[in-house]
């Protein structure tokens, strides 16, 4: 088996993260600082030479593409989930950003290929859980 080896893709002075493909792999969603607050911007993919600002007004991350490569989500200072559209062809384009769902996203989410379902992982508040009941020797009780 041949050995396989990293190849890095970008590497600049600003914290980028959260790299996510598109469906299609020409192109990468991530979140960086360069603008001095988070941003989700977009690369083109094996070449970064392309770049697109894709998020407006800071405090964005967890990028995810919608599985057609048509709308790419991500989430705004932890309590919106934004979307944007990307027409499909030869070049990149999105659209303006929308606001899509007003939750609080502490611990991440993630979509359904089709966009249509939204999972978000929230923490629940320490004491505010319901409590487990488990019974013992239940069939013994159902004979009764």
């Amino acid at each position: 088996m041949a050995e396989r080896k990293g190849l890095r893709f970008l590497g600049t002075e600003f914290t980028e993260r959260q790299g996510r493909f598109s469906p299609d792999g020409r192109y990468v969603a991530y979140s960086s600082d360069e603008s001095g607050t988070f941003e989700i911007y977009v690369r083109t993919f094996p070449d970064a030479g392309g770049r697109w600002q894709v998020s407006k007004g800071g405090s964005a991350q967890q990028p995810r593409w919608r599985k057609d490569g048509k709308q790419l989500y991500y989430v705004t200072g932890l309590t919106q989930i934004m979307s944007v559209d990307v027409p499909t062809g030869a070049a990149f384009q999105s659209g303006a950003p929308k606001l899509l769902i007003d939750a609080r996203v502490p611990a991440g989410y993630d979509v359904a290929g089709d966009g249509k379902r939204f999972l978000i992982a929230a923490s629940v508040a320490e004491g505010s859980a319901d409590p487990i009941t488990v019974v013992l020797n239940w069939k013994s009780a159902l004979k009764r």
